[in-house]
């Protein structure tokens, strides 16, 4: 009796962790549009990179001025060493990281690039560096731990960067995070975790249980449209770390549409 009690009791915690993981980690996904690897923006400047589940941005702005948007998921950075080297450039290239925010999977290779300038916004420095814990359902279990990163890249709504040819616009769209940002670059607007893709071409909202505030989060993005409407016909793309990528502005102008 004690040994099929013990082997009902590991059976249940093998069921337990199944069940968990495909709500947090498969059913969520459920109808969202597939990455796709080798896709190209801004005339050769920006290119995607496939990490696992989630993709990191090259922007390149000309004479090795490197940057990316986020760090993967892998802290080995194999898949963006890869990338760069494919056109010729080193880890030493890269002189910028833009993070959209600092959960694990968005900064793994970060400290690779010894180079870089790692840019947040303000209100996300201190998660970057962990220093400070995050807020979502999830994030309540986890203790800040340091990353071994430092953000000298203290960004502000509005901002501006140059990255030679290329200029990098910030956004502040809280909810996902904190202090969440997207980035607009060449034409692609750099949305993160803030929301998802659907296999349909629609927005799908930020996945609650690693967020923050899903409400907030749709409340910035709601905001965001209506701040990028006047520049619409410039913007080609939208673009997601777990999804693929969608055309043009208007599906974040349809979402912003049904936010109260």
């Amino acid at each position: 009796m004690k040994r099929k009690r013990i082997i009902f009791i590991i059976l249940s915690v093998i069921l337990l962790v199944i069940i968990t993981g495909f709500f947090l980690f498969v059913f969520p996904f459920a109808g969202t549009k597939k990455i796709q690897a080798g896709k190209v923006f801004a005339d050769g400047k920006i290119f995607n990179v496939v990490d696992g589940m989630s993709q990191v941005f090259i922007l390149d702005g000309g004479n090795k001025e490197i940057a990316l948007v986020d760090a993967g998921n892998s802290p080995d950075g194999k898949q963006i060493i890869e990338a760069l080297a494919s056109r010729g450039l080193k880890i030493t290239d890269v002189k910028a990281i833009f993070l959209t925010h600092g959960h694990s999977d968005h900064i793994a290779a970060a400290k690779l690039f010894s180079n870089a300038r790692i840019y947040s916004l303000e209100d996300e420095a201190a998660a970057v560096e962990g220093k400070k814990g995050y807020d979502s359902p999830i994030g309540r279990f986890f203790s800040p731990e340091s990353t071994g990163l430092k953000v000298a890249g203290i960004l502000k709504d509005g901002d501006t960067v140059g990255l030679g040819s290329l200029k990098v616009e910030v956004f502040a769209i809280p909810g996902h995070t904190e202090g969440g940002a997207a980035y607009l670059a060449g034409g692609v607007l750099f949305l993160g975790d803030a929301a998802l893709s659907s296999d349909d071409g629609r927005i799908k909202h930020a996945i609650w249980v690693f967020s923050n505030d899903v409400e907030q989060q749709n409340r910035s993005l709601k905001a965001l449209a209506g701040r990028l409407s006047p520049v619409k016909d410039s913007i080609k793309h939208i673009v997601f770390t777990h999804t693929g990528l969608l055309e043009g502005l208007q599906p974040l102008a349809d979402y912003a549409s049904n936010v109260k």
